[in-house]
């Protein structure tokens, strides 16, 4: 009668497992029953910045996000997807890190001003082992408003320099 935990069914690795559970009734007859199973741990998102409903998000900011675990990296890009409120794709590069679990991703335009991006997960993401999110993991959040510097949000991010990618016409203007 009664029950006992045993400790050895805690921390679990992920794969395939066999458990011999051995019992003795009140009469000292002793059962055994073999049991196989797989244990799998899903994926799911430790964090997310910009957090959900932040304000004031800078233009030039980056999405992050960390996974409790290492995930297929090649499912990553066609499963973050981030669009604007006029329900445009927002373009950009995907950086992933398996060591932290850790995703970026860089718009590869600064983000527009006073403007609601909504960013998706999708349940297509996979750890290595082949597991899915269990759910999409959606949030919001809200851009700077302009802060009267001259419009940039037409211009490409990059380490060096800003390329204007809405140039019609240049002149160089070289002083004597």
């Amino acid at each position: 009668t009664g029950t006992k935990q045993s400790s050895m069914l805690v921390n679990y690795t992920e794969g395939h497992h066999y458990l011999i559970l051995k019992c003795k009734n009140l009469s000292s007859n002793v059962f055994t029953k073999y049991i196989e199973f797989d244990f799998k741990k899903i994926p799911y998102i430790t964090y997310n910045k910009p957090q959900n409903d932040s304000k004031n998000v800078s233009i030039d900011s980056n999405i992050t996000i960390n996974f409790n675990k290492k995930i297929n990296d090649k499912t990553l890009k066609p499963n973050i997807i981030v669009r604007d409120q006029g329900n445009n794709r927002i373009n950009g590069r995907i950086f992933y890190n398996e060591i932290t679990n850790k995703t970026v991703f860089d718009p590869i335009l600064f983000l527009r001003f006073n403007t609601v991006y909504k960013v998706n997960i999708t349940v297509d993401v996979k750890d290595t082992f082949g597991n899915n999110l269990e759910q999409n993991y959606v949030w919001n959040f809200t851009t700077a408003a302009r802060d009267g510097i001259a419009n940039i949000s037409n211009f490409i991010r990059g380490n060096i320099s800003n390329i204007n990618t809405n140039v019609i016409n240049l002149t160089f203007r070289i002083n004597d």
